[in-house]
């Protein structure tokens, strides 16, 4: 059985400590983990143990008398993923979420407006079944042009190109009304000889005729109807203010106060700024995925003597797949015919071959580089490496940075504050500047004079400044490009929050076998006791080590001959983490272990002094002899640990399992400030817990580490990061962020990337906030300012936003090129 807790009413979290130590004693249990970062209890035992929540109380409560356990009772959510097509727009984005939130039974909901997807996740099977529906209703209800989409596998969306007959008409008219005005005002000016006309700065000069009125309202009419039209439909749905909102009641105020060819122009640069920043978000967009662009749809297969090409969904494992010279091996699989050598760029981001032999196991997203190879499948593609990791990127976005959510919520309050302050502007301030100068008309403080082009205008001015697009679009678009920049390099984040906690990072804990050593272990020496053989010695260790997953286990059966070992003699294995394995061969009970746990047993025996790894042989509680284990430290280790310090990282620590002898000789030679060695799971977390209690640190506590055993600290750390291909499954799942290769230094470029995404995005929240803030005095203290210029504090100053976001890419390929060091 098992089953999941939740802790409550915890007095002292020290307690956990002691409370592990109790549930260690718990003979109902096989198997548990006290996960205290989340206070969640896991416990697994026989199905014919009885009252194990009464025994499990009971080990809490002999330190917490208070303590509640209630168990989590596991139901199944649903996911399904959809597209939005037509979603350009950052503010939409939000308010389709906030809708979908509010009416829909929902566990979560994202709208990913940088890769414009809608992630629901739900408890509800009919909702799930019915998802296109029930979000194409939301979705229109804020844009009925946005089309949604199943995005449920990974094959594109057959989508149709260029703009709906609806849009075209649109465009047609909107052309129609700018050849019109340009052509009525240059003949009006060519007949009267004035081109002043043009400009139109003073009403009260240029009195319009009816003829003037008529073709204007209709050249405002053709350029402005698609705009106008959604904002009466959004009228009678009663939605908050949104662009098509600030730019008709803009252009009407405009064309009050007798500045219609203004109201004019307001129109068509909102609508070509709007087409220009369309076209950038694609753009965007289509940067962002060529980074990801890893994937293949096609394979063939030999069936007989023929070859057969099908969907790359439908290959099953056994399957015969042929790989010609440049394709990319589209699931993950065991070379059976051919020698060449392999590209593992998509993967590791690393510019580096490997060889592959007959016997050699293969990943997907590896590109054959040499000759045609045969390969067997092993995994479906849904649950192979580079399906994994695509899946991995582009949910990435689901978990939002808190500047992410931070701009979101001030673009919900910032429009109607400026709204507020515009109306202020329009119609209370000619009150209070009456006050001043009683000698002015109220006609002349609302309308204009001239010289001051009135409280209307202003208003309206402002209203134009409102529009927040420039933030709620480019912030997202920012973190992606750097999610996406990551993946390219082969760093797998999770999520932009994660990203973003990268960006300042206090405290480094690593662990030391796989991580800041290579983890290829050898066996340097066996020593047998006097009455013993050596060869013995070697027999019973790799015997016990059969079933071992670790790779010290699997280099002693190595180097003994897996196939010399007869698996059949062998009986109740049992893996101990962070001490070593036992189990029962030929009816003897045989103990790997190292000195902690001899000393955890009793066993009497004199420690061996050695710098690498000493692992004892016990039969039957009696040491028969020991082994010892060479690693090596990583050639890039020392430029890691330099980088870490040049990066802002306060303090360095190892956390490990191996003995203190071996683990400070690591240390010291690495220079890290602090070694914690013969250390369980649990031991490890306490010690991360102690780091951010103690250690009063402003920035983030990032855990490096790549075995099952590290599960739990990367868990409980702000940012856990699994390293390495060879990291465990557990150990992937359930990190924050996954480095494809066995490079640490790809570490020290995820916090480049991270600062260089936050830096971007800074700016963008700077430069935005600036110039609508420089126009917004500007206009307030009677400085002229012409509706042009709010225009371009609006779509202009998204566009910039825009392609600001793509230079995070620029700026890691300076790092990288030693220009610049992030």
């Amino acid at each position: 059985m098992k089953k999941s807790y939740k802790i409550e009413k915890i007095q002292n979290r020290r307690n956990f400590r002691r409370i592990t130590s109790e549930l260690k004693k718990n003979k109902k249990l096989t198997d548990f983990n006290l996960n205290v970062d989340k206070d969640i209890l896991f416990v697994e035992y026989p199905d014919d143990v009885t009252n194990i929540e009464e025994s499990l109380l009971k080990a809490f409560r002999a330190y917490e008398k208070h303590v509640e356990l209630t168990e989590i009772v596991q139901t199944e959510i649903y996911r399904r993923v959809l597209k939005l097509k037509g979603l350009d727009c950052g503010h939409c984005a939000a308010r389709i979420e906030d809708l979908a939130r509010k009416s829909l039974d929902n566990e979560r909901v994202v709208v990913d407006f940088s890769t414009e997807r809608f992630i629901l996740e739900t408890k509800d099977e009919y909702l799930y079944n019915n998802a296109i529906d029930e979000v194409a209703k939301i979705a229109h209800k804020v844009d009925p042009r946005i089309q949604v989409f199943d995005q449920a596998s990974r094959e594109a969306v057959k989508e149709e190109e260029g703009r709906s007959p609806k849009e075209k008409v649109f465009l047609g008219l909107f052309i129609g009304g700018i050849l019109l005005t340009v052509f009525y005002v240059l003949g009006k000016s060519l007949i009267t000889h004035d081109f002043s006309w043009l400009l139109h700065t003073d009403p009260s000069e240029h009195e319009l005729t009816v003829v003037d009125y008529i073709v204007l309202i209709t050249s405002f009419i053709l350029v402005g109807l698609q705009v106008v039209l959604e904002f009466i439909r959004n009228v009678f749905r009663r939605h908050e203010m949104d662009e098509t909102f600030l730019m008709t009641i803009a252009s009407i105020g405009a064309i009050a106060t007798g500045h219609i060819i203004e109201a004019i122009s307001v129109m068509s640069l909102y609508q070509i700024g709007e087409y220009l920043q369309e076209l950038a978000v694609n753009h965007s967009r289509k940067s962002i995925k060529e980074l990801l662009s890893f994937e293949v749809s096609k394979a063939r297969i030999r069936s007989g003597d023929e070859e057969l090409e099908v969907d790359v969904e439908s290959i099953l494992p056994g399957d015969v797949l042929i790989i010609k010279t440049g394709e990319m091996i589209p699931v993950d699989g065991v070379i059976t015919s051919g020698k060449t050598y392999l590209d593992l760029k998509a993967l590791t981001g690393e510019s580096a071959y490997a060889s592959g032999k007959v016997g050699d196991a293969v990943r997907s997203g590896t590109i054959n580089m040499g000759n045609v190879i045969e390969v067997v499948a092993k995994k479906m593609y849904r649950d192979s490496t580079m399906s994994q990791i695509l899946d991995m990127v582009e949910n990435a976005s689901a978990a939002k940075a808190k500047t992410e959510n931070f701009i979101t919520k001030f673009a919900k309050a910032y429009t109607p504050s400026i709204v507020v302050i515009a109306a202020l502007v329009a119609f209370v301030s000619p009150f209070i500047l009456k006050t001043f100068n009683p000698g002015a008309s109220f006609a002349e403080l609302f309308l204009g004079n001239g010289i001051d082009k009135g409280s209307i205008y202003k208003g309206m001015v402002f209203l134009v400044i409102s529009c927040p697009c420039a933030l709620v679009i480019s912030v997202p678009l920012a973190f992606f490009s750097g999610i996406g920049l990551a993946s390219k390099n082969g760093i797998l984040v999770k999520g932009s929050n994660y990203l973003e906690a990268l960006n300042k990072v206090d405290a480094v804990l690593l662990d030391k076998t796989g991580t800041l050593t290579k983890g290829e272990f050898s066996v340097k020496e066996i020593v047998a006791t006097s009455d013993v053989e050596k060869a013995e010695v070697h027999k019973l260790m790799a015997y016990a080590e059969y079933h071992s997953t670790h790779p010290i286990g699997a280099s002693i059966v190595e180097s003994y001959g897996r196939e010399n070992i007869f698996s059949e003699i062998i009986d109740d294995f049992a893996h101990v983490p962070g001490r070593g394995v036992r189990a029962v061969i030929n009816g003897s009970k045989i103990i790997v272990c190292n000195w902690r746990q001899l000393q955890e047993h009793k066993i009497e025996f004199t420690q061996v002094q050695n710098p690498d790894l000493v692992l004892y042989v016990v039969r039957e509680r009696t040491v028969i002899g020991y082994v010892v284990i060479g690693d090596n430290i990583r050639e890039e280790a020392p430029i890691f640990m330099k980088n870490l310090h040049k990066q802002g990282v306060k303090q360095i620590a190892i956390l490990t399992g191996d003995n203190t002898q071996t683990s400070t000789t690591v240390g010291n030679t690495l220079g890290v400030d602090q070694v914690y060695s013969e250390l369980m799971p649990q031991e490890k977390v306490a010690i991360l817990d102690d780091y951010k209690e103690k250690q009063k640190m402003n920035g983030n506590i990032v855990y490096v580490g790549d075995g099952i055993n590290d599960a739990p600290v990367i868990s409980a750390a702000d940012v856990g990061i699994a390293l390495g291909a060879n990291a465990s499954k557990g150990s992937i799942a359930i990190a924050d962020v996954v480095i494809m290769s066995d490079n640490l230094t790809k570490i020290n470029d995820a916090i480049t990337i991270a600062k260089a995404t936050r830096r971007v995005v800074l700016q963008n929240i700077i430069f935005a906030l600036t110039i609508k803030t420089i126009v917004m005095v500007l206009v307030f203290f009677n400085i002229p300012v012409m509706m042009w210029l709010a225009i371009f504090s609006d779509v202009g100053v998204s566009l910039i936003a825009i392609v600001n976001s793509l230079r995070v890419t620029r700026v890691f390929k300076r790092h990288n090129k030693g220009e610049a060091h992030e």
